[in-house]
């Protein structure tokens, strides 16, 4: 784990007791301000960082009684000589004209009489973000709770702003990277190391006269040769390139001083905004020339969100990372603060998202906490996929909200509920309608057949009375179960249809013989009363249908009433109990009859199962729509 708030060496505590209570150090006699500091005005401190060229060194201004730090150059230019010099004094006169929060400013420049030559500044306490970024590449827990992304983003967004001030006034970062940017405990983000800084044509920023003749002692000019990078967090040494292996834009890569500008740091930005999001660089390799290389053959697959989807980039800010990483400079961000303001409106959108992602969590724990009540399982189902459903309203990618709703709708419930016990009510209703509809037509067709059945003759008044009056009672009852709206009425009128029918339908037996067309009529009738009835009822009504077949049989067989047939080794008789059968008439009227009487249950049938076809059809799709909303991503 970092820590931001790194433990006190002993000299440093001594330094800051000192400075906990500073002395007098100055005083006012007669309208003059007199400095009463005894010895060096810095109190020498702890050393924070050293290297070939120098050192930093946490000190007290005893005159000021304050903590700063200062680096130090020995005599010589160090490891460099003059040239390291020469980039100490512009590293001391670009930073110190930067007047801006996340730049950290420069309060002093010195050589003293040994030739050393010190740079005072601002002590800034915290982590680099290649720290940060490291730790939570490790999997560090602490880390990962005190640098959520959105607050790298919006330190991202802080350092693209100070970019972008320093190009206002003519200078040009070269060496942005996650090593050079401090963050703060307190919300604080510097950009560090301007020592390779481009300085452009500015009168804002000709350095002072004792700066100038410094530098002019020096040969310097205002542009250093050139500079080749240590890599990752070590400090840029000289060489052959401006910049850093990995976050130099591909115009330093070539060594094209003159080509680089604001754009060129803009890339560095989005090298950087690559590694916040995915926690892994851009560019990659083992080593310096390595890196240099790949920068040169960088192509389009720079999207964050494909070369690492497990970091769930937003499509916000992949856009981002990709244009600002452009190779093409004309195809990036034209400045830092457009790459600052692109990320700022996915921040103040994801404020929005964050707190819808939070309501959705309550609505979802909610609904968890309803499945969990077992004294009412259906109102608490039915509560349970409406929480579900709003909370997929507010974040569509909440997993859990999505699996639990999917779960709820394609797995029926133990028992029907009372809603949807009503509602299968309601469509059973509809559907014993078009029963009924049908049994209407069946009725009004088998009335049609007997009168034209009649029209032969009469021979049983009595006995054609009873198959008209069956009929006809059959079809009466049917309209009326169409037209009354209680279910208790439904039942009555539903049962006298049925009996009717069936009486007309013995009536007919006994007149025809019970095997001629009657068992067409009884299981047309039949299928229809099925249709209407409860299933508890199935085998009752199966009983009935056969009571007109049977029935003449059963007389027979009983000594009660003559054989349905006379049969014969050549023939079989039918006894013309109802009706007289005219030789022709009667052909043309049975073909008739025994057209109607197959022409009438298919077209019944085919009615009913066009009404069942079309169920289906909604049935499939409303069970595809689910499956499709309860199938995972990918």
């Amino acid at each position: 784990m970092i820590d931001a708030r790194r433990a006190l060496s002993s000299a440093e505590a001594e330094t800051l007791a000192a400075h906990a209570t500073p002395p007098a150090v100055v005083r006012v006699e007669g309208g003059d301000i007199v400095d009463d500091v005894d010895g060096p005005r810095y109190a020498q401190g702890a050393l924070l960082g050293a290297g070939g060229m120098g050192e930093v060194r946490s000190v007290l201004d005893r005159r000021i009684g304050r903590e700063v730090a200062v680096k130090v150059l020995h005599r010589g230019g160090g490891t460099q000589g003059a040239e390291g010099q020469r980039r100490f004094l512009r590293e001391a006169r670009v930073q110190g004209q930067l007047e801006h929060p996340s730049i950290v400013p420069v309060y002093d420049l010195e050589i003293d009489a040994s030739g050393d030559t010190r740079l005072f500044m601002k002590r800034v306490r915290g982590v680099t973000l290649e720290q940060v970024l490291s730790a939570l590449a490790a999997g560090d827990a602490e880390t990962a709770r005190r640098f959520p992304r959105r607050r790298l983003l919006t330190a991202f967004v802080s350092v693209c702003r100070a970019v972008d001030y320093a190009h206002t006034r003519g200078v040009i970062h070269r060496d942005l990277k996650p090593s050079n940017i401090m963050l703060g405990e307190f919300g604080e983000v510097s950009v560090l190391d301007w020592g390779i800084a481009r300085v452009r044509s500015s009168p804002e920023l000709e350095p002072s006269s004792a700066v100038a003749s410094a530098e002019d002692a020096l040969g310097a000019t205002l542009d250093a040769r050139v500079v080749t990078p240590g890599g990752g967090a070590a400090p840029t040494a000289y060489g052959s390139l401006l910049g850093t292996p990995g976050f130099m834009s591909p115009e330093q890569a070539r060594g094209e001083i003159d080509r680089v500008d604001a754009r060129s740091d803009v890339f560095a930005l989005g090298a950087v905004l690559f590694e916040l999001l995915t926690l892994a660089p851009l560019i990659r390799g083992v080593s310096a020339r390595d890196r240099i290389d790949a920068t040169l053959l960088l192509d389009e697959d720079r999207s964050p969100a494909i070369l690492a989807p497990q970091a769930e980039v937003p499509p916000e800010l992949d856009v981002a990372c990709v244009r600002a990483t452009s190779p093409t400079p004309d195809e990036r961000w034209p400045s830092a603060g457009e790459l600052a303001e692109a990320v700022d409106r996915y921040l103040d959108g994801d404020r929005d998202l964050a707190l819808r992602r939070a309501l959705a969590e309550d609505k979802a724990r909610e609904a968890r906490r309803a499945l969990d009540d077992q004294e009412a399982p259906a109102e608490t189902r039915a509560l349970a996929v409406s929480l579900f459903a709003k909370a997929l309203a507010l974040d569509p990618r909440h997993k859990g909200a999505a699996e639990s709703l999917g779960r709820l709708l394609m797995e029926a419930p133990g028992a029907l509920p009372r809603e949807a016990a009503t509602e299968l009510g309601t469509l059973r209703a509809q559907a014993n309608r078009g029963f009924a509809t049908a049994g209407l037509a069946r009725a009004a067709s088998m009335l049609a057949l007997l009168i034209l059945g009649l029209s032969l003759g009469v021979r049983v008044p009595a006995l054609g009375a009873v198959v008209l009056g069956g009929l006809a009672t059959s079809v009466a009852a049917t309209v009326l179960w169409l037209r009354v709206t209680t279910e208790r009425a439904r039942a009555f009128f539903r049962l006298a249809a049925a009996l009717s029918a069936v009486t007309a339908m013995t009536a007919l037996s006994y007149a025809f013989g019970p095997t001629i067309l009657i068992p067409a009529i009884a299981m047309a009738n039949g299928l229809l009363i099925l249709g209407q009835s409860d299933f508890r009822l199935d085998r009752a009504v199966i009983g009935v249908s056969l009571v007109p077949v049977l029935w003449t049989f059963a007389l027979a067989a009983l000594g009660l009433d003559a054989p349905p047939y006379e049969v014969s080794l050549d023939r079989i008789v039918i006894p013309a109990r109802l009706v007289s059968f005219p030789p022709y008439t009667t052909l043309v009227v049975l073909a008739l009859i025994a057209c109607a009487q197959v022409a009438v249950p298919l077209a019944v049938v085919s009615r009913l199962r066009a009404r069942l076809r079309g169920v289906e059809e909604r049935l499939f799709l409303h069970s595809w729509h689910l499956r499709r909303l309860s199938a995972p991503e990918g």
